[in-house]
């Protein structure tokens, strides 16, 4: 691999370290934000976090811009990477790679936050926990398309397992389109190239 590829892709892969470094910190609450470290650790992320903070609106007091951020950094660094020193590839290849990989990446979450409300509706937790609510004020955009389905019952969500369902095909049939795509392309290139 070229060194000057060599260097981008080990500064994105800094710049997750640090991104995930961010987000631990956060979880505890008694680090003074003050201290030299928080202080520069805020400083590197900063300027990669802001705008998708701006973008993002926190849901449930969740904070959803790191994830976007890293994605963002997973697909513009190896697109930088491509464009660098080329895989064989064109750069029509390259932007149906950073597609796949977002849109795959998208409809994962969107299965991970469906999957923990199902999985807290078959427990016996109370709806009042902080927990539960996060989980459930983050889930119901993803549910309320599937409220008419059938009804919550004590023993189920049944719009829930409906989404579920359609979300998880959603990811498996997309995910094999964007193969094909990337596929195609990548054929292509081998046939011009």
């Amino acid at each position: 691999m070229h060194e000057l590829a060599q260097i981008v892709a080990l500064l994105v892969r800094i710049e997750i370290i640090l991104i995930f470094a961010r987000v631990l910190l956060s979880w505890f609450p008694g680090i003074p934000p003050w201290h030299p470290a928080v202080r520069l650790l805020s400083a590197v992320t900063d300027p990669i976090l802001m705008p998708f903070r701006r973008m993002l609106p926190s849901i449930g007091g969740l904070d959803f811009s790191p994830i976007v951020a890293i994605v963002a950094l997973q697909v513009v660094g190896g697109f930088l990477v491509d464009l660098i020193e080329p895989r064989g590839g064109s750069l029509a290849l390259s932007l149906a790679i950073a597609l796949r990989d977002v849109v795959h990446t998208v409809l994962l979450v969107l299965v991970i936050i469906v999957l923990l409300r199902v999985v807290i509706s078959f427990m016996k937790v109370s709806p009042f926990h902080p927990a539960v609510r996060l989980i459930r004020d983050m889930s119901s955009p993803l549910v309320r398309p599937f409220a008419g389905v059938g009804a919550r019952s004590a023993a189920a969500d049944v719009p829930a397992l409906v989404a579920l369902a359609v979300y998880v095909i959603l990811l498996i049939v997309a995910g094999r389109l964007l193969d094909q795509l990337v596929l195609s392309i990548a054929g292509q290139t081998v046939i011009v190239g």
